[in-house]
């Protein structure tokens, strides 16, 4: 799926784009922890400027990978690519575990992993592998649903390491993640009626404020600097990043062997290359066929699919966008982005909401079961 990436590892990068710029902040992450960790947001770019490095994201949690490699081999080149073929391999490990865990069915995982890995959605940002390294996301779902199930500190921890690294990859996987994880677990505070277990509520207030505490470490200098230069997306901005409802969830990547050609006479704009967020046909036959043998054999499944479900609908509707964007044209129809964009700090400055797809991508391969 990546070649000839595999063998031109030592030179060449996927794209000559952000993946040039994604290397240097990596390089500058390495070099400022080892020389002098205190001013790692103060890079060598755009000088007098305090906090340089938060004009895009630290990327910080990578550094764990592309840091030995850089350090061991002095090319910067060689460990980006360790770092962009390991954002392929762990995210289809994790999603194994995740749905091994969910289901208990190994062929269903190992689809599952295969399938989430090497969707379109996930092809289309080959140029963006700060949104590649999405395998902290399974984590945070499997680790919280072993401390909603046991209430234990070390389940709870894990959940929230998790949760706290994927933030600190991107911050738009960390409000992805975030939105998901919140969806599901109202779903179960509701069911299980959690709210009345004490136990759950102080300890899940107590891991939020960890949460909350390492996010803000990080994320203060991009709140200097939004004040200071008034850094925001405008809804106009949003526009083009956001899914049309005619196309968007019917096209692929050009690149795509099977649909490219038919992508590419539908799918035109500006950010025309962020916007497929086809599944794949197999994909929607098995989740159909998923969705359809637990509504007759409900009571056999461990598996309880409605918190996916609400997770896919929810994200759905997100990657619409604030406004309803129907055949290439901007109606008047306010979406809930739209509030959301006005309610929740720093949505306003997520520009392209059609990224969301990747969570859709989660329930799809979530909902899956083979026997």
């Amino acid at each position: 799926m990546l070649w000839p990436l595999p063998v031109q590892m030592l030179n060449w990068l996927p794209d000559t784009g952000d993946p040039v710029l994604n290397t240097w902040i990596l390089s500058w992450d390495t070099h400022a922890l080892v020389t002098n960790p205190l001013q790692l947001f103060n890079a060598n770019t755009f000088y007098p400027l305090q906090y340089s490095l938060a004009l895009s994201e630290h990327m910080l949690p990578h550094v764990l990978i592309f840091a030995p490699v850089y350090l061991i081999t002095n090319n910067p080149i060689l460990a980006s690519n360790i770092l962009f073929f390991c954002a392929f391999f762990l995210t289809g490990l994790s999603m194994f575990w995740l749905v091994k865990e969910l289901t208990g069915d190994y062929w269903a995982a190992l689809f599952a992993g295969i399938a989430f890995t090497f969707c379109p959605s996930r092809m289309a940002q080959l140029g963006h592998v700060q949104l590649l390294t999405f395998f902290y996301m399974p984590l945070v779902f499997l680790f919280f649903e072993r401390f909603r199930k046991s209430l234990s500190w070390k389940h709870g921890i894990l959940f929230t390491v998790f949760l706290l690294l994927q933030t600190l990859c991107s911050y738009y996987l960390g409000y992805f993640t975030v939105i998901g994880i919140f969806l599901y677990g109202s779903w179960y505070l509701i069911k299980d009626k959690l709210y009345q277990k004490a136990a759950f509520i102080f300890k899940s207030l107590v891991l939020g404020m960890f949460y909350f505490a390492g996010v803000m470490s990080l994320t203060w200098p991009y709140l200097v600097l939004k004040k200071q230069w008034n850094l925001t997306r405008t809804l106009s901005d949003l526009f083009q990043g956001s899914v049309d409802i005619c196309t968007s969830y019917f096209v692929t990547p050009y690149s795509n062997l099977l649909y490219g050609s038919f992508s590419k006479a539908v799918n035109q704009g500006q950010y025309s290359w962020e916007l497929p967020n086809f599944p794949g046909i197999v994909v929607i036959l098995l989740t159909l066929t998923g969705l359809f043998l637990f509504l007759k054999y409900r009571d056999k499944y461990r598996f309880n699919r409605g918190p996916f479900v609400l997770i896919g609908v929810v994200a759905f509707v997100l990657s619409l966008g604030p406004i309803l964007i129907f055949n290439k044209h901007v109606t008047l129809l306010p979406l809930p982005y739209f509030w959301l964009y006005d309610i929740v700090p720093g949505f306003s400055s997520l520009r392209i909401p059609a990224r969301l797809g990747v969570m859709v991508m989660l329930f799809l391969r979530s909902s899956l079961r083979i026997q």
